[in-house]
């Protein structure tokens, strides 16, 4: 029970470290000022080619009272034909968790809506209960989505600190090997998703909801207004902004 507190307080220190440490970077996209534009899967092909760099990871924070299921599914779409591997999506009250299959019908209502005769092209798979972007297995062209809640970040710290605690009774670890780096190793296995490179950050907080802080320890992190009514040149802006950034690693 000793090394099981002292590993809760251990992760916990570690991730007021890194928030402390954590540069914030922020873009105001409001998205009533900027008007959509029609989208193809050329034209996604064209935008992609000009980034200088593109997230493989995309974190999608919603802290609003009301969610949009039909806003959510255009922004997976849209990241998935920009060749985005992972994207977590995150709300307070695990809207989109509980409601998954409203969620899939509207990111096949998307998929067909931007990208016409090439969606069958497309594979979102959504990992919600207890399953692995490993457990698929290779396709071409596939987005792995997980779902979160504000508790899952929460939940995870408690799992990861059980599982320390096991490994050193059963002499799996050493308490020489509770440190930053096998606790993210640990964390990730559990997932099967990498840390993310750009977290969208909706609403008015300053909330990380379901990720933990030192996860984000090379994340971009750009906050806007509202996912309501976000539009695809308001997304493809976060894309550019985020390839201009030069991470400096605590440089």
């Amino acid at each position: 029970m000793v090394l099981y507190g002292l590993i809760l307080r251990m992760l916990h220190f570690l991730g007021l470290l890194r928030t402390c440490m954590h540069k914030l970077n922020k873009v105001l996209l409001s998205p009533g000022l900027i008007k959509n534009t029609k989208t193809t899967s050329q034209k996604f092909k064209e935008d992609v080619s000009g980034l200088k760099k593109r997230p493989l990871h995309l974190g999608l924070l919603i802290y609003e009272h009301e969610v949009s299921f039909s806003d959510v599914a255009n922004i997976i779409v849209w990241a998935m034909a920009m060749g985005v591997n992972h994207i977590t999506v995150c709300d307070r009250h695990g809207n989109f968790k509980r409601n998954e299959e409203n969620l899939r019908k509207e990111i096949k209502r998307s998929n067909k809506e931007h990208l016409g005769y090439d969606y069958k092209n497309y594979n979102a798979h959504i990992h919600s209960h207890n399953t692995k972007p490993q457990d698929i297995g290779y396709q071409p062209n596939s987005t792995h989505i997980q779902l979160h809640s504000i508790y899952d970040g929460r939940n995870k710290i408690v799992t990861t600190a059980r599982k320390l605690c096991q490994g050193v009774a059963t002499k799996t670890y050493k308490k020489e090997d509770i440190v930053p780096h096998n606790i993210d190793a640990i964390l990730q296995d559990e997932s099967g998703f990498p840390d993310p490179d750009l977290v969208l950050r909706f609403g008015e907080t300053e909330s990380m909801l379901g990720f933990m802080p030192w996860q984000l320890r090379l994340t971009e992190i750009l906050s806007i207004s509202s996912h309501h009514k976000f539009s695809y040149t308001s997304f493809l802006l976060a894309l550019q902004s985020y390839g201009n950034i030069e991470q400096r690693f605590g440089k």
